[in-house]
């Protein structure tokens, strides 16, 4: 994934600013004026996202700066070997995210970090998603494995179908349904023949 992912923006990249998108709240420019409730700054403000010295940190969880294909080719080597590389993870790893992945995710305000709307679980610090499968016998649970991104970004894999994606917004959605995000995740979902499990 090479150029097309930081954890803090190199310098030089930052200075040129030819590949880096801002990231803006277009709710918040329609409602300029009006009080927003609730959130740390960057809820109320993520434009702070777009200063210089906020994009060079190094901020855990936080200011990953990736492409889509980077998101996907990340979640691809998770579990999967690609291009010879070995896997990131093993795959007593995955069973072992599946296995711990009992608690629901924290609602409030974890939920406007869920703008596609999914229902989810926590496993090893993934969150883990169920698709539902129309099988011979009825609905079968599909396990994914991945991340939901505070305004819209998605990056996830469907081990059992070696299907990995990656969604990249900077016109963040905070809706927890009908975003953009997640209609692109049902439409991947149902060409796979799966349906993705809503709040």
């Amino acid at each position: 994934i090479e150029d097309d992912a930081h954890l803090g923006v190199p310098r030089a990249i930052v200075e040129g600013n030819e590949r880096l998108a801002s990231v803006c709240l277009p709710s918040l420019m329609r409602d300029s004026g009006s009080s927003q409730e609730g959130g740390s700054v960057f809820r109320q403000n993520p434009s702070v996202f777009n200063m210089d010295k906020v994009r060079e940190a190094v901020i855990p969880s936080a200011n990953a700066h990736m492409t889509s294909r980077a998101i996907a080719a990340f979640y691809d080597g998770l579990f999967g070997q690609v291009e010879g590389k070995t896997p990131i993870l093993s795959s007593e790893t995955k069973d072992r995210i599946l296995a711990q992945s009992r608690v629901l995710a924290p609602q409030g305000a974890g939920q406007l970090e869920n703008s596609a709307g999914l229902t989810r679980r926590q496993g090893l610090g993934f969150q883990v998603f169920t698709f539902s499968s129309s099988g011979g016998n009825g609905d079968v649970g599909v396990p994914v494995i991945g991340h939901l991104g505070f305004g819209g970004s998605v990056g996830f894999t469907i081990p059992s179908e070696s299907v990995s994606v990656g969604v990249a917004v900077n016109a963040l959605d905070l809706s927890a349904k009908g975003s953009c995000s997640a209609a692109l995740v049902t439409e991947i979902a149902a060409h796979f023949g799966l349906q993705p499990q809503q709040l």
